[in-house]
């Protein structure tokens, strides 16, 4: 009875880094340890996260009923979670939640995908600090995603720090090239949130310009808007920039959103986002060879090699960004050499596989100390 895990976490939707990775572990096929999931659905897009509503209330009630039925009737003392963002709502539901199971699983295991939690707590009162250490403090493992994150196993004394990058599958085969040729323009793209700390606006500033300096270009910013206000925003700056070639897609999964990374030439990550712990996105632009260009900031960092297989830049320096994506764009042997360059070190060191076994060994390792 001791090699089960209850894994306590959201999958899809709405479609973020963090949903998708807790689905594909929920989805391993582990011998040991045997993994139960309760699935947290507390929102059903983007806009809904970090809203308050009696519908969520009703469903996190119910989420620590079917936990503590699952303590007794699967005899699980071990219970995997992961970590509010650096945000109050979430981190008031966590003491909430982990305070009541904590009395019933003994073994605690914090995955940090999302970071900066500690850093929030550090600004805040002393007793929501001593609430957080209360629920967070003592972890028997924390997993990290890079050691360019804020150190929140540390801060709240977890006895194990693993560092584990995401993985993901190879879905680069999934799509012909379709032979477009030479003649058409440089094709730039974003894959995630529409908000500010994703640095949506950094990047149409950086094309704005490129397109004054006269170069051919199409954008495509596929992703959900974090709120009707800033959706506002961003196409306001498109119009008052001028800048044609922008398009925003939309929600993309699956095949569709393959097909633009197997069509796009560059790829932006500008984000500086608050609870930024990896992006995915980066690694599947690399699965497709593509070269990246993104913001100088936590586990991003631990993904591009600047130079080899993109470029990185401080977040907000537009003209920095743009400097890159000129290089880029003009170059288009650069752009290959680059993108072949990230497509070998996904193949080395991101591939869903090694995430999978990497995550095996490391809950197998709590359940060895808690038998």
């Amino acid at each position: 009875m001791n090699d089960r895990i209850l894994i306590l976490g959201q999958t899809p939707p709405p479609y973020h880094g963090q949903a998708m990775m807790i689905e594909k572990l929920v989805n391993s096929k582990f011998e040991s340890p045997l993994l139960f999931h309760i699935r947290m659905a507390f929102s059903s897009n983007i806009k809904e996260v970090g809203t308050i509503k009696a519908s969520k209330l009703i469903h996190l009630l119910y989420i620590i009923c079917k936990a503590i039925f699952y303590r007794f009737r699967y005899k699980i003392k071990i219970i995997y979670y992961p970590p509010a963002s650096p945000n109050l709502s979430p981190l008031m539901r966590d003491i909430f939640l982990l305070s009541i199971l904590r009395l019933f699983y003994p073994v605690r295991v914090f995955h940090y995908r999302a970071a900066g939690v500690s850093e929030f707590v550090e600004r805040r009162s002393w007793l929501l600090r001593k609430m957080a250490f209360h629920i967070y403090g003592g972890a028997d493992l924390a997993i990290q995603l890079s050691k360019y994150n804020p150190s929140d196993g540390k801060y709240f004394n977890a006895k194990i720090i693993r560092y584990i990058p995401n993985g993901l599958e190879d879905a680069s085969q999934l799509i012909r090239d379709e032979g477009c040729g030479d003649n058409y323009p440089v094709r730039i793209l974003y894959v995630g949130m529409l908000s500010e700390s994703k640095g949506v606006l950094t990047l149409i500033h950086a094309l704005s310009q490129i397109f004054k300096m006269g170069v051919d270009f199409e954008c495509k910013l596929i992703g959900e808007f974090e709120s009707d206000r800033f959706e506002q925003i961003v196409k306001s700056e498109i119009k008052n920039f001028r800048v044609e070639k922008i398009s925003i897609v939309g929600r993309k999964v699956g095949i569709e959103k393959w097909k633009f990374y197997k069509k796009c030439d560059i790829f932006c990550f500008p984000s500086y986002y608050e609870s930024e712990s990896f992006g995915n996105v980066v690694v599947e632009a690399m699965m497709f060879s593509k070269p990246v260009v993104a913001a100088k900031w936590r586990g991003v960092q631990d993904i591009i090699r600047h130079g080899e297989t993109g470029f990185l830049y401080s977040p907000n320096d537009v003209d920095k960004f743009a400097e890159y994506l000129m290089l880029l764009v003009r170059d288009k042997e650069l752009r290959t050499r680059m993108g072949l360059r990230g497509r070998a070190y996904y193949e080395k060191y991101y591939t869903l596989g090694s995430h999978i076994d990497n995550m095996k060994n490391a809950l197998n390792s709590v359940l060895n100390r808690s038998i």
